[in-house]
């Protein structure tokens, strides 16, 4: 249980500080515009001649293709490994959005340029991923008709909730290893989506053959 502690303790706190330190790094060595990069007529011009000077636009296009083309290509011969990797690079993006940046290339922002193509028919676009305020949204505003800000407690609650999780799921894990099973099949796995599989079969087998 201890070791369930800190294995989930840490890996959650590396989670949070490493994209911030890479946005950091990031934001010292890759050239960057300031302020919001579509705040106003002058800033979007601002923006263009930067995406210009540096053609992020044809960069971001090759991008683009070749994560199609590798997800194309998986589905097409059946090899996971391809399609996992050009959906692994299509997500790159959706994580830089947890850097808080104004301009959308600065920091782990110039991963965005990977969605230039989507980005040049509407630079909205990347609001549709809003959606997932909805329930909060709706919570907090049920909440704040009886005078009452649920902001707070909501977040520690699904911190708090999430780590339990993890930290459970993770003993489970280390338990069906040392009790050599399979899978990873009873506790909090008898509830969740998949089972997870222990190694232990794959590492008998393999030795086997």
């Amino acid at each position: 249980m201890l070791l369930a502690v800190i294995f989930s303790l840490g890996l959650t706190f590396a989670s949070m500080e490493g994209p911030d330190l890479l946005n950091k790094a990031l934001y010292g060595t890759v050239p960057a515009l300031d302020g919001d990069s579509h705040a106003d007529e002058s800033a979007v011009t601002r923006t263009e001649l930067f995406i210009s000077h540096y053609h992020l636009r044809v960069i971001g296009y090759i991008c683009f293709g070749l994560m199609i083309l590798l997800i194309a290509a998986g589905f097409i011969t059946g090899k996971k490994g391809l399609a996992s990797a050009g959906a692994l690079l299509m997500f790159l993006p959706v994580f830089a959005q947890f850097a808080a940046v104004m301009f959308f290339l600065a920091g782990l922002g110039v991963l965005n340029v990977m969605w230039m193509p989507v980005l040049d028919i509407s630079f909205n676009a990347g609001q549709w991923g809003d959606i997932v305020y909805l329930p909060y949204r709706l919570l907090r505003s049920l909440f704040l008709k009886i005078g009452f800000d649920v902001h707070y407690p909501l977040v520690y609650f699904l911190i708090g909730t999430g780590l339990l999780l993890f930290i459970i799921g993770t003993y489970t894990w280390f338990v069906s290893r040392e009790r050599k099973k399979e899978m990873a099949d009873f506790w909090i796995y008898r509830i969740s989506r998949h089972p997870h599989p222990s190694s232990f079969q794959k590492e008998i087998s393999g030795a086997e053959r």
